[in-house]
């Protein structure tokens, strides 16, 4: 995991006794006391390593899991389950807009320009508006402008 959990996860780690060096621009670090490497990624690479069996283990956001979930099948040969809350680390996906712009639900913001790194999340979301009756809207999706971590 990189970004602002990493400090957290490697506390994490330091105190199974897992004992490794990072080379500070190397992304694997190999574990001294155990035959295991450990993986450096972005947190939303993680879920794919892991769906893809590239890497047997991933610590990341659930955020970045379900994103990873709502645009992939389920098979016997990909995907991820969450086996372990870590107790660090609080997100909550949120629907935001200016409030002087004065929209007050959700279905105001259909057929305008969205901008998430959740793209998988916010499509699902907002499709299943649009089979409550909504009308067909075309959505451009962008990414994040701002610093996610």
């Amino acid at each position: 995991m990189e970004g602002r959990l990493q400090q957290a996860m490697l506390t994490l780690l330091h105190g199974s006794d897992i004992q490794f060096h990072r080379h500070s621009r190397s992304n694997i670090a190999l574990v001294h006391n155990l035959p295991v490497a450990i993986v450096f990624l972005p947190a939303a690479d993680i879920p794919s390593f892991v769906g893809e069996g590239r890497v047997d283990l991933g610590i990341t956001g659930r955020d970045q899991v379900a994103e990873h979930e709502a645009g992939t099948l389920p098979s016997d040969e990909a995907g991820v389950e969450q086996v372990l809350d870590l107790g660090f680390g609080r997100c909550i996906l949120q629907v935001q807009e200016p409030e002087k712009r004065g929209i007050s639900d959700s279905e105001d913001l259909i057929g305008k320009n969205i901008c998430t790194i959740f793209i998988k999340l916010a499509e699902a979301y907002f499709a299943n508006l649009e089979e409550e009756g909504l009308p067909d809207t075309l959505v451009n999706w962008g990414w994040q402008m701002g610093s996610s971590n």
